[in-house]
């Protein structure tokens, strides 16, 4: 395994040491971890197998935009107001300083 930089996000050392704060889910294939529409209000890290990235045209037709493997996930807020956005970047802000500090998150999933 490839050692990861002192600067950069090591996702497999932040799960292991979160504890409380994390949901671990085995899906199957076809199986949705996020849909358009649900609350932005979680991150995901895609451990092992594959996700694909699609989008539902407004006559139901779905089109694959991204086929993707070992990644993390962050929900899409552009449809948000700039006092939400700013909102979710502080409670964001709040729980990196919080993990640093090896404080538990404020709000486990």
């Amino acid at each position: 395994m490839a050692k990861v930089a002192n600067d950069e996000f090591d996702p497999k050392a932040f799960l292991a040491k979160v504890g409380a704060g994390k949901t671990i889910l085995k899906l199957g294939k076809n199986q949705h971890v996020f849909e358009q529409g649900d609350a932005a209000d979680a991150v995901f890290y895609i451990q092992k197998g594959k996700v694909k990235l699609t989008v539902l045209s407004e006559q139901g037709k779905e089109a694959v935009v991204l086929k993707l493997s070992n990644v993390t996930l962050t929900p899409h807020i552009a449809g948000a107001s700039v006092r939400t956005v700013n909102y979710a970047a502080e409670q964001a802000a709040e729980e990196v300083r919080r993990f640093i500090a090896g404080e538990p998150p404020r709000n486990p999933c």
